[in-house]
């Protein structure tokens, strides 16, 4: 069924409520599958035919409507349901915001009605057991942004999602970036909702690049904190976007080199390495081949006259272990060969620490 079956006010909704401009979104194609092409088969459905809407993916399967999404056509109904019918009906739907449908949602009396599940007299979990979950929820969660990392540089966003996950895993909040996560039952959806919100204040603060503050303001008003990740997902981890990060990346560390004249700590200088290492194999989803690692490294230490030393020390070290235990490879190992260089790093940071003190003192 083609998108020009749906009427005035349909569309209205689906431009106004869901940025659906095109009809190709989740809701349209839900909508298109359902059959539902006028307003007043849309005001007919109750929030069981809601909570059953599903439309079909770019890879062909079927996927119910997101919580969010359930929660704003439910109170575009209720919305809908408290508009008189008339001659104003087509223009008070073109009028329609994200707001009101949402404030539509809160009235106690379609809360209470909400899946018609809530029940205290039956085996269904009643409203108190709900509440109950919801305030121990809130209760226990974390609520300091400090132990969420911030997104401040795109590049780094293999490293900001991996660590995004095992914060939210560690405060009970994963669902929300799963996308397919919908919590149908009452008691699950409630939950979730809080989960949902904690994580739109999340992002409200970690979400700091360009890039990812043009998704956030997409979902401000919504508050879908879920619809958001999947989103900040798409955008970040289309195949372009991604070669094109793992080549700057690669680029970045071909180009970080000690300079000749470094006399700070080379210590220090070289864990910036490594981090630009782990970026670099963040946004490649796999490690560097040894052999490759440890050209790179002794190409970026080879300028430096007190580390320039550590590439040939560590080849005569290896050739003699390797004579004593008649290993038939004389090529040391990339970590072992980063740690040697490392703690012989260590070593030349502490002797000139202690020149420094000496001098100092001999003043």
């Amino acid at each position: 069924m083609p998108s020009d079956s749906l009427d005035t006010s349909i569309k209205h909704l689906l431009e106004n409520v869901f940025n659906e401009t095109n009809y190709d979104g989740p809701v349209s194609l839900a909508f298109i599958r359902a059959e539902i092409t006028s307003i007043v088969e849309f005001l007919s459905l109750d929030h069981d035919d809601i909570n059953k809407l599903e439309h079909e993916t770019s890879g062909g399967t079927l996927r119910k409507l997101s919580l969010m999404t359930r929660k704003k056509l439910k109170g575009a109904v209720a919305w809908g349901n408290n508009t008189p019918a008339g001659p104003t009906t087509q223009a008070r739907w073109a009028s329609v915001t994200t707001d009101e449908v949402l404030d539509a949602m809160t009235m106690p009396r379609l809360v209470a009605r909400d899946d018609d599940a809530i029940s205290t007299h039956t085996g269904q979990t009643s409203i108190v057991a709900q509440v109950n979950l919801v305030d121990s929820f809130k209760r226990s969660i974390k609520k300091d942004s400090k132990a969420f990392l911030d997104l401040t540089n795109d590049h780094k966003w293999e490293t900001f999602k991996q660590k995004l996950f095992v914060s939210a895993r560690t405060q009970g909040v994963e669902d929300v970036l799963d996308p397919d996560f919908l919590g149908d039952d009452v008691e699950g959806q409630l939950l979730f909702e809080e989960k949902v919100k904690f994580m739109a204040s999340v992002f409200e603060k970690v979400l700091q690049t360009t890039k990812s503050k043009m998704v956030l303001r997409k979902h401000r008003m919504s508050g879908d904190a879920q619809a958001l990740y999947a989103e900040l997902v798409k955008t970040y981890e289309d195949p372009l976007t991604k070669e094109l990060t793992r080549k700057e990346l690669k680029d970045k560390l071909e180009a970080h080199t000690i300079p000749s004249n470094w006399s700070k700590s080379l210590e220090s200088w070289i864990l910036s390495w490594n981090h630009k290492l782990q970026d670099l194999e963040d946004a490649m989803n796999a490690a560097l081949p040894d052999a490759q690692k440890k050209t790179s490294f002794e190409d970026a230490i080879r300028s430096h006259e007190k580390l320039q030393p550590q590439i040939q020390q560590s080849r005569v070290v290896q050739a003699t272990v390797a004579r004593m235990t008649g290993a038939t490879s004389a090529d040391m190992e990339f970590n072992v060969f980063h740690e040697f260089v490392l703690n012989q790093a260590k070593e030349i940071d502490n002797a000139e620490a202690k020149k420094k003190v000496r001098k100092a003192l001999s003043k």
